[in-house]
């Protein structure tokens, strides 16, 4: 039962006037990145690079969502306070944003020195990412849309403003699997936005393709890491969405090639940043900890090799613990189910609805038959359904094949997890290629990893077609949604 609601609210009530909450999140994700900035540059020192910073704007969403969730289980949640926490944030955005400006050279040198080094195929490949980039970026700015953002990620936490904290929902099935990642859409509603965890998910975006091409060797390598990310089609959905996955995704890239491009010298900056990534991850969705126990034994390998492992072990225990055990103790109080609803089954007293559930959720993109496990390298691939070409990996699946022969030894381990994500995701999770995407990502950095050779000219070629073709959508995309950013039309 829900106890003392307090008046009905509903989305009007809290959110802003156009452009206001576009103008709001986009302060508010500026007001992070000042913040894991300077993180990493304390945390590094002199030694920052774009995944330190990467890693660093990780962290502070780790802090800032565990917080909201506490605050929430402690039924101590309220517009006012949710407002001056924003309020505060975006005002270090402003200040970001000044900066940005005044250091407009500073930031656009690599780009153009990538330009430069570049020609003929490669030119064309940053145009389209270019342009699928700024798509996606205005894209992100519009109104949530989609029905899963509506329903539950927006509606739970609707839910918690209204009744001043985190509530059982016996009759709302969804409710079970909300995370730390929907904490930034109760930040968002308390700030007068619905599309503060979008402009977060296009942040996740550019964090993916930093960790990517982190490993590139040569120029092309880089490039081509950029188009393996930002031209898979998957993309379109999950940037425009308020769904919590392609930032933990992007996390979870980033905590693994921090630790294959620091071993064996871990330092214990690059451990933490490491650790703080893998927790929001894992406590952003279920799915993740099916991943999240491959990263974390590498973790501690890179620590022990270093002669940190005492404290790496005591720090992960210290993460864990203020980010993901809330999570699961509250739905073990709340539901008697620390994985709800996925161990209802094994309750004395199950109930037949939630283990309905539980089913449903497992098997949503079709049962684990020979025939559909035989046709997935397919549906990762490509769709007969137009209407569907969003909810595809593309092409770059196929990245797997580029670092079969004359294997680096950062490839040969991002392959290894890869496959071992692969085969876990497979028995255990959806058959969606949402599902696929981390996999896909440790496949995309272990080819652009990987020694240049004909075969991946070939490849890079294939990218650009597909890369055009998502340009194209990515532009749509922007005309039908960024409008209502600006017009509320």
């Amino acid at each position: 039962m829900l106890s003392n609601p307090k008046p009905f609210l509903k989305f009007d009530d809290l959110l802003l006037p156009p452009p206001l909450p576009a103008v709001v999140s986009l302060l508010i994700v500026l007001g992070v990145l000042f913040l894991g900035r300077r993180l990493a540059h304390k945390v590094r020192g002199d030694r920052v690079l774009p995944l330190d910073i990467a890693a660093g704007v990780v962290t502070v969403t780790t802090g800032m969502t565990a917080t909201l969730h506490l605050l929430a289980l402690g039924q101590l949640l309220s517009v006012p306070l949710l407002r001056s926490l924003a309020a505060a944030i975006g005002a270090l955005g402003v200040v970001e944003a000044i900066s940005i400006w005044r250091k407009r050279a500073d930031y656009s040198r690599p780009i153009v020195a990538l330009w430069h080094e570049s020609k003929g195929l490669c030119r064309i490949a940053l145009i389209c990412a270019g342009i699928i980039v700024m798509g996606l970026f205005l894209a992100s700015l519009g109104p949530a849309s989609d029905a899963d953002s509506l329903n539950y990620h927006l509606g739970v936490p609707l839910d918690w403003i209204r009744h001043g904290g985190a509530q059982a929902r016996f009759d709302w099935l969804h409710a079970r699997l909300i995370g730390l990642g929907d904490m930034i859409n109760l930040l968002g509603l308390g700030a007068g936005t619905d599309c503060l965890s979008s402009v977060f998910q296009f942040a996740g975006l550019i964090m993916a393709t930093f960790a990517v091409s982190a490993l590139a060797k040569a120029t092309a390598g880089r490039i081509m890491g950029i188009l393996l990310v930002v031209s898979s089609p998957l993309m379109v959905g999950l940037t425009a969405s308020q769904k919590p996955q392609l930032l933990p995704c992007a996390a979870m890239t980033t905590a693994l090639v921090l630790v294959i491009s620091r071993f064996p010298v871990l330092d214990a900056g690059s451990a933490f940043f490491c650790l703080s990534c893998l927790a929001f991850a894992i406590a952003c969705k279920y799915s993740f900890l099916l991943t999240g126990i491959l990263i974390l034994p590498i973790a501690l390998y890179a620590a022990w090799r270093s002669g940190r492992l005492a404290r790496v072990a005591l720090l992960a225990a210290a993460l864990l613990i203020f980010a993901v055990a809330p999570i699961y103790l509250r739905n073990l109080a709340f539901y008697g189910d620390p994985l709800t609803p996925f161990l209802e089954k094994w309750r004395s007293s199950a109930d037949p609805i939630v283990t309905t559930f539980a089913w449903y959720l497992h098997n949503f993109a079709g049962d684990r038959t020979w025939a559909n496990v035989l046709k997935l390298p397919w549906n990762l691939v490509a769709t007969r359904d137009p209407g569907e070409i969003t909810m595809v990996l593309g092409i770059g699946t196929f990245a797997l094949f580029m670092v079969a022969f004359r294997r680096s030894l950062e490839a040969r381990v991002m392959l290894g997890a890869c496959a071992a994500a692969g085969f876990l995701i497979l028995i255990f999770s959806q058959l969606a290629a949402r599902f696929f995407l981390e996999p896909y990502l440790w496949a995309a950095a272990a080819a652009v990893a990987s020694p240049w050779g004909r075969a991946k000219t070939y490849f890079l070629r294939a990218l650009v077609v597909q890369a055009l073709i998502v340009a194209v959508i990515a532009t749509y995309s922007a005309v039908t949604s960024f409008p209502a950013a600006v017009s509320g039309n």
